[in-house]
């Protein structure tokens, strides 16, 4: 579990005007491992441009082994008050794309 919220925070960071500020509520996450990946859902809250915090926003976050053996992943923020509903029934068949970051 340690090694899965560093990753998503080292990942997540570039997305927040102030990364030092985003809070993680890592409470009701939880890790699911499948095969050839993990998938992990959380929230996040971080300051704005004017310094204030917007509110929880939910992720959800994939890492997937790639056949030549890297790692890729992928991951989707909801606006702040909208939940996914695909937190609840992670499939780690959204990992069959190669998008997103090289780790």
């Amino acid at each position: 579990m340690e090694q899965a919220k560093f990753t998503v925070q080292y990942v997540l960071k570039d997305q927040f005007k102030d990364p030092d500020s985003a809070k993680y509520d890592w409470s009701k996450s939880e890790v699911k491992l499948g095969k050839r990946g993990w998938f992990i859902c959380g929230f996040v809250n971080a300051k704005n441009s004017y310094g204030a915090y917007e509110g929880a926003s939910q992720f959800l976050f994939w890492v997937k082994m790639n056949p030549d053996n890297t790692w890729a992943s992928k991951w989707k923020m909801a606006p702040v008050g909208l939940l996914f509903t695909d937190c609840y029934k992670p499939s780690l068949d959204a990992l069959s794309t190669s998008e997103g970051v090289h780790l």
